[in-house]
């Protein structure tokens, strides 16, 4: 990103300066360092649209010459250090871009001139000063400032101020340094928070679906307990309802109507309980039938239903047989006793002799 080209400018895109002339020279190289030597200042392009540019300007200092990156912000002059002319390189005209915005740095205060000759440690303290001020001079006319400054010039101060410039370069480069990968931890850091809280977000999340799956695995358990409980109760019940129907197979089957099975007890007790007495001659038998009045029953001549639950079958079919409603025939009289009200389920109980005495004419 370039701006118009005017004069020598050089940008943070291209390791290149053009000159005025139109005449590209590759920075880092000594085709560069000459034209620092023979020319005082260049524009540096660098920012979006610009906006961290600044002018380049040589100054001499006791015969050394030192770069100064000027620009003017809000009405402020902004200098800041650049270095020597072998020291202006590309890598350092970009870093110079990232700091020209900021404030100029409170000045120290002015180094007290003494009488007497200042040793050795007074001396390095001197250039110390000097380099400090030298970094953090506010306008170009302060570094007529120095000039001022009084110390013994001699080839150990000038190699201890090296020394001391070249350790000032080095330790505001780490502190750069510093500084981009401390912004990078805080990005970091950051951007390690916001997902350790999404994370946390989520983990609660799982947790609430785990106590609801655990709740419907608690009901789902105790309704499989029930279920179980209550296919034991049929089963149970199954078990009961195949004893009562074992138990109904193994009561023997009723009687056919030509052949009803009574055995000595069974016989006895009918006649007892159900009334039933054997005539010994066919016409006591039908005398009984014709007869429209009963005659008393002894103790031996029970009746063959339930007094409680109906009425004397055999005086009803005596009553129809009376009068001719049915014939006399077996058959009819096994219907007409039913048809009299007399259970069914005792129809068995009947016997046969009976029923072929009843319908003998």
């Amino acid at each position: 990103m370039t701006d118009k080209k005017l004069d020598n400018s050089a940008n943070d895109q291209d390791e290149n300066l053009e000159t005025e002339l139109g005449n590209l020279v590759k920075i880092d190289s000594q085709a560069f360092q000459n034209w620092l030597e023979a020319n005082n200042s260049f524009k540096f392009v660098a920012g979006v649209g610009g906006c961290h540019s600044y002018r380049a300007r040589k100054e001499a200092l006791r015969g050394v010459n030192y770069w100064y990156a000027v620009k003017r912000v809000n009405g402020t002059l902004h200098k800041k250090f650049i270095g020597k002319s072998h020291e202006v390189t590309h890598s350092r005209l970009c870093e110079i871009a990232n700091v020209i915005m900021q404030p100029p740095k409170t000045r120290v205060a002015a180094v007290s001139n003494e009488s007497s000759t200042p040793g050795l440690e007074d001396r390095v303290k001197q250039l110390e000063l000097i380099v400090n001020q030298l970094r953090g001079l506010d306008t170009v006319g302060e570094t007529e400032t120095l000039l001022d400054v009084e110390y013994l010039p001699s080839e150990e101060l000038e190699a201890d101020k090296q020394k001391l410039t070249n350790q000032v370069n080095e330790l505001t480069i780490k502190l750069d340094i510093c500084d981009r990968e401390l912004e990078a931890l805080n990005q970091d850091n950051t951007k390690l928070t916001t997902e350790l809280s999404s994370r946390d977000s989520q983990l609660t999340e799982l947790t609430t679906k785990l106590d609801t799956r655990d709740r419907e695995l608690r009901e789902l358990t105790n309704e499989i307990v029930n279920l179980k409980s209550r296919l034991s109760e049929l089963d149970n019940s199954v078990v009961n309802k195949n004893s009562e129907l074992q138990e109904l197979k193994s009561v023997p089957p009723a009687a056919t109507d030509d052949q009803l099975p009574v055995d000595n007890d069974q016989q006895g007790t009918g006649n007892r309980e159900q009334g039933i007495v054997e005539h010994e001659d066919v016409g006591q038998a039908d005398s009984d039938l014709t007869s429209d009045t009963k005659s008393p029953m002894t103790n031996d001549q029970l009746p063959l239903w339930d007094n409680k639950l109906m009425k004397n079958p055999v005086d009803s079919v005596r009553k129809q047989l009376k009068n001719n409603k049915i014939t006399k025939t077996a058959e009819e009289i096994k219907q007409a006793f039913l048809n009299a009200g007399f259970d069914g389920t005792n129809y068995k109980d009947l016997r046969e002799d009976v029923i072929k005495t009843l319908s003998q004419k």
